[in-house]
């Protein structure tokens, strides 16, 4: 069921260009608007049975903490992946490309950087 606000309008989101650095704002009531700098991160991620490497995006002040402070604070139950590869844990190469990846935080087992 989803969930509304006081006013019984669903909470928005907004996508807003400054410069050359994507900000995201969220806005819960018309006008009020919260933006917050990401940055593009290239990450790897390793559950029981798969390694998915993508790009995640990043809190922009999360630039100086492991990947893994974020997943730890994050209250999401997937992530969402951009430019995505995907192979198997154990004796694979990159059996699948994708362009957009939702995982589930709770089947991560491995969580870092990919440089």
């Amino acid at each position: 069921m989803p969930c509304a606000s006081a006013s019984g309008t669903r909470p928005t989101a907004r996508l807003a260009a400054s410069g050359s650095s994507p900000r995201f704002a969220s806005a819960t009531s018309p006008g009020s608007l919260a933006a917050v700098d990401l940055r593009d991160a290239r990450v790897r991620l390793e559950t029981p049975h798969h390694r998915i490497v993508g790009t995640l995006q990043l809190p922009r002040e999360e630039s100086r903490s492991p990947v893994s402070d974020y997943l730890n604070a994050v209250e999401a139950s997937f992530l969402a992946l951009t430019d995505v590869e995907v192979g198997r844990r154990e004796g694979g190469g990159v059996e699948e490309r994708l362009p957009y990846l939702a995982v589930s935080v709770r089947h991560i087992v491995l969580a870092i950087e990919a440089h």
